[in-house]
């Protein structure tokens, strides 16, 4: 899933940080998978905590699956989500 344009046929998109795979995890079967360093998981345990599946990952690897030009160590690879027009702009 390292190629966007794979993860692009796919509809999935990486969510590159911590902060941004919390918001991920927050809407329901949004989030493939996490991909972390060992670092990033001591780290980021709580966010990851809520994960269905994280996979450890060096960081060559990570560096792979992100978008980012210094990752923060951990990714999400997400679903596009298909939302009816004007629902995301209410928030929900």
């Amino acid at each position: 899933m390292s190629r966007r344009s794979v993860r692009s046929e796919r509809r999935l998109f990486p969510a590159d940080g911590p902060k941004a795979v919390e918001g991920a995890l927050r809407l329901p079967d949004c989030v493939v998978e996490v991909f972390a360093t060992p670092a990033a998981s001591e780290s980021y345990a709580d966010v990851l905590a809520s994960a269905r599946l994280v996979t450890l990952v060096d960081d060559r690897a990570l560096a792979s699956l992100s978008d980012a030009v210094s990752p923060a160590g951990v990714v999400a690879l997400c679903r596009h989500l298909d939302v009816p027009p004007g629902h995301a702009a209410r928030g929900g």
